[in-house]
């Protein structure tokens, strides 16, 4: 009788024990559900003035609606350098270049950690101390083609001025990376040392010579052959995208827009300054620029001409050559001249010269256009573009394009 008592309460204290255990794991699954479901996509915030929403990831996509500055969305997934987000009416797709994404918080748990284990930086604006160096004089060349020199050495601190490539500066003071630096005509003020080359003073000699004064902005090559109408035209190149913005993908080999944008971006440019022209990149490197930078690159230089480098996506049998404009009077002669020249050049499918609301070209003040020279997305016209020689070809057309806009005498 015992026996059977104590078997009966040990069938009950395990039939127990199972259904608690069933219990808890039903719901660590329903827990988890959502956490897992939240890190596929991400949260991100609107950095455009108005963002089109469309109904499919491509340029051609029809718009249903737009998005404000600062919007925050949920990013469901991305394709081709398009975000799908979750819209009013349902899923829709938006460049995904515009947006910013949210960066995780921290945990209380992992800030404790973090603390324990003694590695706390301290916030990224807040400045170093000034660390005085006494090795006599030092001096330094911009290596950039516009270096904000700021007020303090902070990134959110008014910006003094822009300076030009090749200006020389004196270097005075360092805070961390930063340099507090002097202009040639007197100005005072921060900039970032990775854009600076410091060198020491050269020795004076002690005789009448005296050197030549430096030269601001870049010094072309020597003229191979200069074409009337492009002799000392300011030209400013901007290669799309860069750095943490790949642009759009490839579909065939994986092409990254930002690296072809670059390639022929420096072609481009060095054709032009074979004909004459006094050319400007806004980037010469795989790095990240804001588009207002590039903005600011143009009005600095007080280019005659900008031209924004980039190649397209959409449907897999999109294809063509598009010169996008912003302005009527301003962009679109400048727009037509290039179309024109880029489409028999390079016997692409003609995309015609269209109105584009793109902020290098909205904010530009001078006469500006976005070239999108070919479909990524497209595999055949992908192996057409990665070919050197057709790059070389967009640079002939370019600059037989600016020929024909600024005329034989200009």
């Amino acid at each position: 009788m015992t026996s059977t008592y104590r078997s009966m309460q040990n069938g009950r204290l395990t039939l127990w024990l199972c259904a608690t255990l069933l219990c808890w794991i039903i719901g660590s699954i329903i827990y988890i559900q959502p956490a897992y479901a939240e890190e596929n996509g991400y949260k991100a915030t609107v950095d455009a003035t108005s963002l089109n929403v469309r109904e499919e990831p491509a340029a051609q996509g029809a718009i249903i609606g737009s998005l404000k500055q600062g919007t925050e969305v949920e990013v469901l997934s991305e394709k081709y350098g398009w975000a799908e987000i979750q819209f009013e009416s349902g899923p829709g797709w938006v460049a995904a270049h515009y947006l910013i994404k949210e960066q995780p918080v921290k945990t209380s748990n992992e800030k404790e950690q973090r603390e324990e284990k003694g590695n706390n930086p301290k916030p990224a604006s807040e400045p170093k101390p000034t660390e005085k160096k006494t090795i006599g004089k030092v001096y330094g060349i911009v290596s950039a083609d516009a270096l904000r020199l700021r007020e303090e050495p902070d990134l959110e601190a008014d910006i003094v001025d822009l300076l030009p490539d090749s200006s020389e500066l004196e270097v005075v003071g360092q805070a961390g990376e930063w340099l507090n630096v002097i202009t040639g005509d007197g100005q005072k003020g921060w900039v970032s040392g990775e854009f600076v080359v410091l060198k020491e003073a050269p020795a004076k000699k002690e005789t009448a010579e005296t050197s030549s004064p430096p030269v601001e902005g870049n010094i072309p090559d020597k003229p191979v052959f200069e074409i009337p109408g492009l002799k000392n035209k300011v030209i400013v190149i901007d290669p799309g995208h860069g750095g943490s913005q790949p642009g759009t993908i490839g579909v065939k080999h994986g092409t990254l827009e930002k690296d072809l944008n670059l390639s022929t971006a420096l072609l481009v440019a060095e054709s032009l300054r074979a004909a004459g022209a006094k050319v400007y990149l806004t980037r010469d490197k795989d790095q990240f620029l804001d588009l207002s930078d590039r903005v600011d690159i143009s009005h600095a230089k007080n280019a005659d001409a900008f031209i924004s480098i980039h190649y397209n996506s959409a449907k897999p049998d999109s294809s063509g050559i598009i010169s996008f404009y912003h302005s009527e009077k301003k962009d679109k002669p400048l727009a037509k001249a290039l179309q024109k020249e880029l489409v028999a050049e390079t016997d692409m499918k003609n995309g015609g010269d269209r109105f584009g609301d793109y902020h290098v070209l909205r904010h530009n003040s001078n006469p500006s256009v976005l070239l999108e020279l070919g479909f990524l997305s497209n595999p055949n016209e992908e192996e057409v573009v990665r070919a050197k020689g057709y790059r070389l070809k967009v640079a002939k057309a370019i600059v037989a394009g600016l020929q024909e806009y600024f005329g034989p005498e200009s």
